[in-house]
């Protein structure tokens, strides 16, 4: 949604995905799980970057004040040491990766680069930020 403008995309965000989130946050204290089940249960009671990054996203594209809170919590899971910045696991490529492009996003900082390229029109705008 937020970089094509699909409104069947936005529908989705904020009418499913969005209501749920916002009741885990509630429920939870302040946290989202990284994997639920189909069910909407938490199989994993942990958070992880990788997954609040995802939800970062969705978060911004339904337009709800709690991807505020998302990236403050990614902003506070940076972990730094002589041989770099990383997220939880400095070697696991996958989780950080995720992480690092909800950052990215989070701060309005990724476009759309086939767009930017010359690859035709976006209907979203190209990027989005969070507040706070």
């Amino acid at each position: 949604w937020l970089w094509f403008g699909e409104p069947r995309a936005h529908a989705y965000l904020g009418g499913r995905l969005l209501p749920f989130l916002l009741a885990e946050w509630e429920r939870n204290g302040g946290r989202l799980f990284a994997e639920y089940s189909y069910e909407g249960v938490p199989v994993r009671r942990e958070e992880s970057a990788a997954t609040n990054a995802t939800y970062l996203a969705a978060c911004l594209a339904a337009g709800s004040p709690l991807a505020g809170a998302l990236l403050a919590k990614l902003r506070a899971a940076v972990r730094e040491d002589p041989a770099g910045a990383y997220f939880e696991v400095a070697d696991d490529y996958y989780l950080n990766n995720w992480a690092w492009f909800g950052l990215l996003v989070g701060e309005g900082r990724a476009h759309n680069l086939y767009q930017a390229a010359g690859g035709g029109p976006s209907a979203g705008g190209g990027s989005a930020r969070a507040r706070g």
